[in-house]
């Protein structure tokens, strides 16, 4: 085309979007108008098509998008990606395999997911942690999904055994206890989830009792933690008339204890028979083992009551109750057994202390023997104190020696009688140990004594001389003994329990409700009732203090079994969620040892609130949560490495509380902890301490994110929107720099109604952000602003002084508005099929767009394609007016240099009228960069370009070079007047 006499005016730079003063006023370079563009250094072309990357099974808006990888842990596996998605009919689903297209709902028993809300979610630990809301507020608890295990469970537990609480829901195996200070010592288990009641429901103390809660069944269920039997309830004596001998006046006193293979419970507090009449009996029954306490009947047979033994006193009626000591024994009865006491007893005595056991260890040593004279049947002289030890032998060994009996002052040919008496232990033989010194000689130590021999019970040993056997035993090896310290006076020892996650959370747990007073040493301690949580748990710690603890600790637990000093340590760790019984030994040296082990601190952990906006902060190695209710202008932060952990009076801190700004998210920067508040950005310092004691220093003032998606960071700066406009914040810059002051036009067509569901998303590897904004009416993000920072953060106009005017900056960022509607963008590592597309580059990651529309589809923006499904994209690039078109001219044509498919509309555009005057189409070549000329008539001024692709599908360009051809009709413009 030949342009002589025609002057060029050249446009060899392409900048974005300027919509702050009319077309004709702005400088040459930038766009009047730039619909679905991208740039290039040098270029402006039609932007990447959307095609259809994922599908829900819904009709539904997406509102929630990660890209999640998981990073091995164990040898063997091996790096995998996980895109998730989530819509608004509440599904949560996530692509499997990755690149498949196909989406796979996940669900758990535990857990349910709100419908029409929005998921925020965030990766710590190769697990996703999705927070759900409407961007304003919570409305429902977070969840935890495990990439490997592909299980979704609650974040983080309640703690065991805590206050329960009013409208909440629980899940079954999730305990509470009353909420009445202290509780009333029994802990109830959830069997039937649901949701609790407004008012607190009566609770039952009678053990495995249940009651209706809303719509919760609460069953009670109360740990034990005890070494031997306890004593048993009271009798309950009736009158028996005439069916014994009792005298009239009367008041009968009726005592029982357990015995079991072991030995012998401490006695029960008394049953009274009041006022007698003459010849009366008193009758009660023993009661059978299955009306006795759970733990009592799930004892092994050799710990189990087998009977009792029933002890009797009697006073007038009116009197004093009879000492303990003046009790004496009826009889030994089976459970279950119809009692009929007839007379005062004249048996021994109830035992003082309790050695029916229910723990493995030694049998305890027998009672002190009883040693009588036998005159002229032995060979002892005269004027010798005899003494004399017993121990039972079992088929494991023998037990440390009884107390010694004696015989004071032998006459000569005495023999010395010893009566061996029942016992229930299950004993091979009684050993008696001699030793005599002349009378009135101090006591022989232990380590004199003989052994006389082994004697059966029911039998009567005589010892017609001194012994000249071994000595008696220095330790106890009829069974594994414990070494569990006692508690001295009225000390005790206590244990807390708390629930392991298969995350590896070990949940808060409240004052210990377990405690035990241990008064003799070398026994082991059982428990029975040992809670069993939630489906997604996988192992129970007991946490035990040393001998005389407190109630709230330090609790240590033992992690694996071990021997230390030659002794066995029990684990501490019920390694499944079934088990309820266990025995437990140690010592507290041992225990007290185990500093790393001390789960104290549970106590002060509370189970993490509902949020807005989840993060994990990677230098910092916490989670942070914000739009807590509550806690509006500050977060909670978990504790570090912990991710699943928060202490209720130390994990939330406040934020410039008072500016009366909500707190709209946390995120990292260049490895600072930023607190974005709606007006104004803070920077959070950790330190050793607690969060709530961390350092805040504000930044700025006057603008922060609109919400929670609203803001992106790359490498070079954070990035987020604001109504006043996108900013940007570099840490060399004292403030965040405003980065939409050339489209304030476009920018006040933003729906602010409903700025909170704003998105922005950063594009590192083609330097760019989009913004996903509501324009006009809408109320989703509707549309997309793009700005391309390739040559950086400038402004696209600048005032030059050497020319005395502005000017475009070629070097600077560039906007383009899309049409493309989403509610939430990501770039996802997803590796597709290698036949996918033949850009290596989108095989490996791609910018995913969760639609905004109710159609399900998450789209993937496609190198080198060029419609939206099939359909056209609507590509319009403008020119701005230049100095020299202001006066009237003559329009010759245009030159491009140019290259795409299709073909190319070009348009000359004219200022009055506002007139368009279109050339013949230009084909494209997409191969080559080639010059296009065109010629075009007409006179105007202010001529300006437009170049579309027509909105046909599969037609592009990318445009390197333009220039109009015009010549001036006069040499300057007219008066106002027209003279």
């Amino acid at each position: 085309m030949n342009f002589d006499g025609f002057t060029p005016h050249e446009f060899t730079r392409f900048s974005g979007l300027v919509d702050n003063d009319d077309p004709t006023v702005l400088p040459m370079g930038v766009a009047a108008v730039c619909k679905n563009c991208r740039f290039q250094l040098t270029t402006v072309a039609t932007r990447y098509g959307l095609q259809t990357a994922l599908q829900g099974p819904n009709q539904a808006p997406i509102s929630g998008l990660a890209s999640l990888i998981y990073t091995p842990e164990n040898p063997g596996e091996t790096l995998f990606q996980v895109p998730m998605v989530f819509d608004t009919d509440g599904y949560l689903l996530v692509e499997r395999p990755a690149g498949s297209g196909h989406l796979v709902r996940v669900q758990g028993p535990l857990v349910s997911q709100p419908t029409n809300a929005h998921a925020m979610m965030t990766e710590a630990y190769n697990r996703a942690l999705v927070a759900y809301s409407d961007l304003k507020t919570p409305c429902a608890p977070i969840n935890v999904y495990g990439l490997r295990t592909q299980q979704l469970d609650p974040y983080g537990q309640k703690p065991l055994g805590g206050a329960w609480l009013a409208s909440t829901a629980y899940a079954v195996g999730e305990y509470v206890q009353p909420t009445a200070t202290g509780g009333n010592g029994h802990l109830y288990r959830c069997t039937v989830a649901g949701t609790t009641n407004t008012t607190e429901p009566a609770w039952p103390l009678t053990e495995n009792a249940t009651i209706t809660d809303g719509g919760v069944t609460w069953e009670e269920l109360t740990p034990v933690l005890v070494n031997r039997l306890p004593a048993p309830n009271s009798p309950q004596p009736s009158r028996a008339a005439g069916g014994g001998s009792f005298a009239a006046g009367r008041d009968v006193y009726l005592a029982m204890t357990y015995v079991n293979a072991q030995g012998e419970s401490i006695a029960s507090a008394p049953g009274i028979l009041v006022n007698t009449n003459l010849n009366d009996a008193a009758q009660f029954t023993v009661p059978i083992l299955a009306s006795l306490a759970g733990w009592i009947g799930g004892l092994a047979s050799q710990y189990q009551p087998v009977s009792v033994n029933v002890y009797e006193a009697d006073v007038a009626t009116g009197a004093a109750a009879p000492s303990s000591a003046s009790f004496a024994q009826i009889g030994n009865f089976a459970l279950g057994a119809t009692v009929t006491v007839t007379s005062t007893a004249a048996g021994v005595a109830p035992p003082s202390s309790n050695t029916a056991r229910v723990t493995p260890g030694g049998l305890q040593p027998p009672g002190t023997p009883t040693v009588e004279r036998a005159s002229n049947s032995g060979s002892f002289p005269a004027g010798r104190d005899v003494y004399l030890l017993a121990t039972f032998t079992n088929t494991a060994g023998e037990t440390l020696p009884s107390v010694a009996g004696m015989l004071i002052d032998t006459v000569v040919n005495d023999a010395i009688q010893v009566p061996i008496p029942s016992t229930l232990y299950q004993v091979t033989g009684v050993n008696l140990y001699e030793a005599d010194v002349p009378t009135g000689e101090p006591a022989p130590a232990t380590n004199t004594y003989a052994l006389v021999g082994s004697f059966q019970p029911l039998t009567t040993a005589t010892i017609t001389a001194s012994a000249s056997g071994p000595p008696p035993p220095l330790t106890n090896t009829s069974g594994a003994g414990g070494n569990i310290a006692p508690d001295s006076g009225t000390g005790l020892r206590y244990a807390s329990i708390a629930f392991t996650n298969r995350n590896g959370n070990l949940s808060p747990t409240v004052t210990a409700f377990t405690s035990i007073s241990v008064d003799v040493p070398g026994e082991q301690l059982y428990m029975a009732n040992i809670p069993t949580g939630p489906s997604n748990i996988i192992n129970r710690t007991i946490g035990l203090t040393v001998a005389d603890g407190t109630s709230a600790g330090p609790f240590f637990y033992i992690p694996s079994a071990t021997v230390s000093a030659n002794i066995p340590m029990t684990a501490t760790v019920i390694n499944d969620n079934a088990t309820t019984t266990a025995f437990f030994n140690f010592t507290d040296e041992f225990l007290e040892a185990e500093t790393s082990t001390d789960m104290t601190d549970r106590l002060r952990c509370v189970q993490p609130p509902a949020a807005v906006d989840v993060y994990y902060s990677p230098s910092n190695d916490r989670v942070v949560l914000s739009g807590v209710d509550g806690y509006g202008s500050g977060h909670y932060i978990s504790l570090a490495a912990d991710s699943e952990s928060y202490y209720g009076d130390t994990s939330p801190i406040q934020v410039a509380n008072g500016n009366g700004q909500r707190c709209i998210c946390a995120r990292e920067f260049q490895g600072t902890l930023f607190s974005l508040k709606e007006r104004s950005g803070f920077t959070i310092s950790p330190t050793a301490t607690d969060p709530s004691t961390w350092s805040v220093q504000q930044r700025w003032e006057g603008v922060g994110p609109c919400g929670p998606r609203a803001v992106c960071v790359t490498n070079e700066f954070l990035f987020f929107v604001h109504r006043s406009g996108a900013y940007a914040y570099a840490p060399s810059e004292p403030e965040p720099k405003l980065m939409t002051k050339e489209i304030p036009t476009l920018w006040s067509q933003i729906n602010w109604d409903y700025q909170h569901l704003i998105w922005c998303c950063v594009d590192d590897e083609n330097k760019e952000i989009r913004i996903g904004v509501p324009l006009g009416n809408a109320t989703v993000p509707n549309q997309t602003l793009t700005m391309n920072y390739m040559e950086g953060l400038t402004g696209p106009i600048h005032f030059s002084q050497y020319a005395g005017k502005e000017v475009a900056m070629g070097a600077a960022r560039k906007w383009s508005l899309d049409d493309v509607a989403g509610s939430v963008a990501v770039r996802c590592e997803r590796a597709l099929p290698e036949n996918a597309s033949s850009f290596g580059a989108l095989r490996q990651s791609q910018i995913l767009i969760g639609s905004s529309s109710p159609d399900g589809t998450v789209q993937m923006i496609a190198t080198g394609i060029y419609n939206d499904n099939g359909s056209g994209i609507a590509c319009q690039y403008e020119t701005t007016s230049t100095q020299d078109l202001m006066a009237v001219s003559m329009l010759g044509g245009v030159s491009i240099n140019a290259l795409g498919e299709g073909s190319m509309t070009v348009s000359v555009m004219v200022a009055r009228g506002n007139h368009e005057i279109k050339l013949a189409p230009f084909p494209l070549n997409p191969e080559n960069w080639k010059g296009y000329s065109g010629g075009a008539r007409g006179q105007n001024e202010r001529f300006r370009m437009r170049f579309t692709n027509g909105s046909v599908s599969n037609a592009w360009f990318a445009l390197k070079y333009c220039s109009l051809f015009t010549r001036p009709l006069f040499s300057g413009r007219t008066g106002s007047n027209g003279a």
